[in-house]
C-alpha cells in the first residue's frame, strides 16, 4: 500500500511541476475582489487620529484596587495586524454593503446605525425576510476598545439570521 501512495505522491508532484501551463480554465486577467466596491480614489485618513488625553492616561488616583485604566490599555487590536487607512477604508465601505448578507438585502449598517451610536433603537434588531434577530443591535463605538477583545461571534448562530 505504502508503495501505491508513494507512486501517486511522485506522480502527482511531476505532474504539478512540469514546465507546461495549462490556462483553459483560468481567467485571462487576474480576478479582482474589490470589484464593484464603491471604494474612495484615496483612503480615509485613520492613522493620525489624535485621541483625548483621557483615552490615553488614567487621571483618577490608584487605589488598593485598580478602578480603571487609560482606554488606550485595552486596545485589542492585534499586533500583527495594525490599522491601517486602507484596511480602514475598506471596513467603512464593506459596513454599507448589502451584498456580503446571506440574501444580499441587509448591510452591518441597517442595524448599527450612525444615528443611534451605530447600534438601534429596537429591543430586538430587524432581520431580512421580516424576521427579527435574538439581539439588540449593540454599539460598535470605540469597539476595538472592549477589554474582552471579543463579544458574541462565536455563537452557535450568527447574529444576523432571523430566528
Amino acid at each position: 500500500m505504502k508503495k501505491v501512495i508513494c507512486i501517486v505522491l511522485i506522480s502527482l508532484t511531476v505532474f504539478a511541476c512540469s514546465k507546461e501551463e495549462d490556462t483553459g480554465n483560468l481567467p485571462a486577467e487576474p480576478i479582482n475582489l474589490l470589484a464593484g466596491l464603491n471604494l474612495p480614489a484615496s483612503p480615509y485618513d485613520y492613522s493620525s487620529k489624535n485621541w483625548p488625553q483621557h483615552f490615553l492616561v488614567n487621571s483618577f488616583p490608584q487605589g488598593p484596587l485598580p478602578v480603571q485604566s487609560a482606554v488606550a490599555d485595552n486596545d485589542n487590536t492585534p499586533t500583527d495586524n495594525p490599522i491601517t487607512d486602507e484596511g480602514a477604508t475598506l471596513g467603512r465601505v464593506l459596513f454599507y454593503d448589502k451584498k456580503l448578507s446571506a440574501n444580499g438585502t441587509i448591510a452591518c449598517a441597517s442595524c448599527h446605525k450612525q444615528s443611534y451610536a451605530f447600534s438601534d433603537q429596537l429591543v430586538q434588531s430587524n432581520g431580512f425576510e421580516g424576521g427579527k434577530t435574538r439581539r439588540h443591535a449593540m454599539t460598535i463605538v470605540n469597539a476595538r476598545f472592549y477589554g474582552p477583545g471579543k463579544f458574541f461571534w462565536m455563537s452557535a448562530q450568527p447574529h444576523w439570521r432571523t430566528r
